[in-house]
């Protein structure tokens, strides 16, 4: 596999780098976005929890390549989905993941299905139907009304986005003592604390904020969310004519030769084109 076998090397400047370079840098970023395991959602993606990738490292070392890469200059990647930028910059409690993540045709119908109930019988039909994935959840609704749909659907769509591939996000050990508590000192209870942290410390960690928080990028993601949004979105970017018309430049023979007049008629008739076309088709740039 792609990310599995490719090497990070201490990465050079990239006005060092040369055109094949940045090419190879941009075929990486590429490869990130097609190999995580994600859900995809209008070219964009979200995480998607897979046991195999997780154990083996792939989630940290995707994002390490998207840190080392944009850090040092490389192509930004546009293909994080809003759920995933916010889990990264606020948060999971931010998420606010959509129903158009969900990647099982059958699942997003269930929900689907919740949401378009127009009637209590319709919802408790509904509801029954989804029973199982509700259970899974941890969503227990006994009778629910309409006016319930709305948080079931939401709670079931952060679930299936969000929750349930936590562990990819970021990687958790749950330490237990078999000792009882209640009959340990204050100083044993503290002694036992920093024994915890130590050991969590000394864990390696796989998840894919770790591999972000290669240079320090996580905390600059969070430190400026707003405007590291632009790097890891995916944009649309609507051209108008006064782009258009920077995008390009004339050079005019001099005043005098034949040539001249037909070249000022043309450049006046691009310009004139640019301005009737301005506002009536939006082009979105890839």
């Amino acid at each position: 596999m792609f990310l599995r076998s490719y090497v990070l090397q201490d990465c050079i400047d990239v006005h060092d780098m040369s055109d094949a370079d940045l090419e190879e840098d941009a075929q990486l970023n590429r490869a990130i976005a097609e190999s995580l395991e994600t859900y995809r959602c209008m070219q964009q993606a979200s995480l998607s929890l897979a046991f195999t990738s997780l154990n083996g490292g792939i989630f940290k070392v995707a994002g390490t390549m998207v840190a080392v890469s944009l850090i040092h200059g490389g192509p930004a990647p546009h293909f994080f989905s809003r759920s995933l930028f916010n889990v990264v910059s606020y948060g999971f409690e931010a998420a606010a993941p959509l129903v158009e993540e969900v990647s099982d045709p059958e699942t997003k119908l269930l929900i689907e299905a919740i949401v378009n109930a127009t009637s209590t019988e319709e919802l408790h039909d509904a509801v029954e139907s989804a029973s199982i994935l509700m259970g899974l959840a941890g969503i227990i609704r006994v009778n629910p009304s309409l006016p319930d749909k709305e948080s079931i659907a939401k709670e079931l769509i952060q679930f299936l986005v969000i929750d349930r591939a936590r562990s990819a996000y970021e990687r958790s050990y749950v330490l237990q003592d078999c000792i009882d508590v209640h009959d340990m000192s204050d100083a044993d209870l503290e002694e036992d604390a920093q024994l915890n942290r130590a050991i969590a410390e000394s864990l390696e960690t796989y998840s894919f904020l770790e591999g972000l928080s290669t240079m320090v990028l996580l905390d600059l993601i969070r430190s400026h969310p707003l405007v590291m949004e632009e790097c890891f979105m995916q944009r649309e970017d609507i051209l108008t004519a006064s782009r258009m018309e920077r995008l390009f430049s004339h050079d005019l023979s001099p005043e005098g030769p034949l040539s001249r007049g037909p070249e000022a008629r043309t450049l006046t008739y691009w310009l004139d084109m640019l301005i009737d076309i301005d506002g009536k088709v939006n082009i979105i740039l890839c």
